[in-house]
């Protein structure tokens, strides 16, 4: 796991939002995107990006990552309005290529399949955004899941509740339930990012990052993930027990690379 550690959640954002423009400008096609609080500095970054002309979603299909059961798409606090809200209507996103959970679903276990089926013919999940409870929860994966889960039913704790009031009007019963990605499916994507800022993240980052891997903090599960970067501000990080060695490593690297295009550049100069 490639760790990042910057000075503020603003920093975070931008960061995330360069390596999505990155993937993007190499021609990935399929990107996983969560909803909640942890994301939304992400998606001013991405609306600000497309006004100036840097993204371009056209080809690219979209899947977001969870949805309240008993919910209809357009209620005012489900996860596909969230994402109309705070993303779609920003950008030059195809309806068609967007694809969404349907919390009003008379059977669950099929829309769940349907979904893996739509990842699978899309030729799976390029790059998939993940932004991190404060147990350590990925999309709806509450502590004590499976870590190899598919798409499935989800009974949601009050943490994450708490993540997704904001969204809700005032007299709304929270749902209680929902469909989620699983812990297998975030797994099978080519890259995965993970985001999160604030001090109360620092136990949740810890344990993602160096704690054991446990269904207790189902993040952890991504320390075996081949190419998983998580980008954090100081705050979140104050928990890591090798922060600075993190810092340092990164540090290293770019400067082993800015000499490495020094050396080839010095070697084309001399032909």
């Amino acid at each position: 796991m490639k760790v990042i550690i910057l000075p503020h959640d603003k920093a975070v954002a931008k960061y995330a939002y360069k390596l999505v423009m990155d993937r993007m400008s190499n021609g990935i096609n399929a990107i996983g995107l969560p909803c909640g609080r942890a994301p939304l500095k992400l998606y001013g970054e991405i609306a600000n990006g497309f006004k100036r002309g840097e993204l371009d979603f056209s080809g690219v299909s979209i899947f977001n990552q969870t949805e309240f059961l008993c919910m209809s798409g357009n209620e005012q606090g489900s996860c596909r309005q969230f994402l109309e809200d705070h993303l779609f209507c920003y950008i030059n996103i195809n309806p068609d290529n967007t694809y969404h959970l349907d919390g009003m679903t008379e059977d669950h276990v099929a829309e769940c399949r349907y979904y893996e089926d739509d990842i699978d013919y899309v030729g799976g999940i390029k790059l998939q955004v993940v932004g991190l409870g404060p147990f350590g929860q990925v999309a709806f994966n509450q502590p004590g899941g499976s870590l190899n889960s598919r798409t499935g039913f989800a009974a949601l704790s009050k943490e994450t509740l708490e993540d997704y009031k904001m969204f809700f009007p005032a007299d709304t019963d929270y749902p209680l339930y929902g469909l989620s990605i699983g812990v297998g499916t975030i797994m099978d994507a080519d890259e995965c990012l993970i985001i999160a800022s604030g001090e109360g993240m620092a136990d949740a980052v810890a344990a993602t990052v160096e704690g054991p891997v446990s269904a207790i903090c189902p993040a952890s599960a991504l320390q075996y993930h081949e190419n998983c970067t998580i980008v954090v501000d100081e705050a979140a990080s104050r928990k890591l027990r090798f922060a600075e060695f993190y810092k340092a490593t990164i540090d290293a690297e770019e400067r082993a690379m800015d000499e490495l295009s020094m050396l080839h550049r010095e070697l084309d100069d001399s032909e």
